[in-house]
């Protein structure tokens, strides 16, 4: 290859690159996404939280995720300028359906797809709540609650039994308070099959194996002492054999924001951003880990 062709190459690979991280500022996109930068003149009042959600909802991913779902299932190959005005009203119900197991779309992808066109600014209280618990560690901060941090198996396949009972009365009753005592009343008289607690409690153990858990059995009759003894124990043994990805360094949350600002109003107003500011923006994203 000649060093033509290669540099005509190599700026190929750098213009597709800069495409992926720009998505939201081109084409149908930019007419939807709501890039205001409401921050300005805010920093030192805007939370951590608002901070990851402006970076998170700027990822690749995101784009990638209602291309494949949305296109594929609802529009098929038509071009996404016939489309992508329709994703406010349609993407609850066409396009965010994975099963809870998929792990092509973990819940902080869900729910920064699910509301990511519109900016933290214009989110509702109950909106900021639902991405927030469903972001988990992303980038170094960690959203994750006590039923985030551990979880039964158990409970969680229960839970999923209870569900697929729910689905039979759903036509019967409105209320979820009624559909749940049908439900409570149903599994008294007819108790799932142990072919069903299997199933339930393989989906909910290859859920958590996909999302990071470490995943421990523990015998019932232990005394509380005993079962600490022994949990911390097989977790520490399984720490060493199947050690997870290094710890992220220090969330610098307060920089995200300036340098979002920084680099799109230089790819807007002036024309483009420079390599520099680019390749900072890239790398602040890439570190984002969707579970």
């Amino acid at each position: 290859m000649n060093s033509k062709r290669k540099s005509a190459s190599q700026k190929e690979n750098w213009q597709a690159i800069r495409r992926r991280f720009t998505w939201h500022l081109r084409g149908p996109f930019k007419r939807e996404f709501d890039c205001s930068h409401w921050w300005k003149g805010k920093e030192n009042s805007v939370e951590p939280r608002a901070a990851l959600y402006e970076l998170a909802r700027r990822h690749p991913l995101v784009r990638e995720m209602w291309l494949r779902n949305f296109a594929a299932e609802t529009h098929g190959r038509r071009g996404i300028a016939t489309w992508i005005p329709s994703i406010r009203k349609e993407w609850k119900e066409k396009i965010v359906r994975p099963p809870p197991n998929n792990s092509a779309c973990p819940p902080s992808l869900y729910w920064t797809c699910l509301i990511g066109l519109r900016s933290w600014a214009l989110l509702d209280y109950g909106e900021r709540r639902n991405w927030e618990s469903s972001a988990g560690k992303l980038k170094g901060l960690d959203f994750r609650g006590k039923d985030e941090q551990g979880r039964s198996i158990r409970f969680f396949a229960h839970g999923k039994l209870f569900d697929q009972r729910r689905e039979k009365f759903s036509d019967k009753a409105e209320s979820y308070d009624t559909q749940t005592k049908l439900v409570q009343k149903d599994l008294a008289k007819n108790p799932p099959t142990a072919g069903e607690w299997e199933a339930a409690i393989a989906e909910a153990a290859i859920e958590a194996h996909r999302r990071g858990y470490v995943l421990l059995g523990v015998v019932p009759d232990l005394t509380d002492n005993q079962a600490e003894f022994v949990m911390l124990n097989k977790y520490q043994e399984s720490r060493r054999l199947f050690p997870s990805a290094k710890p992220m360094q220090r969330a610098r949350w307060q920089d995200w924001l300036p340098l979002i600002s920084e680099f799109e109003d230089a790819e807007l107003l002036r024309g483009g951003a420079k390599a520099q500011i680019f390749v900072r923006y890239r790398r602040a994203l890439e570190q984002i880990r969707f579970t």
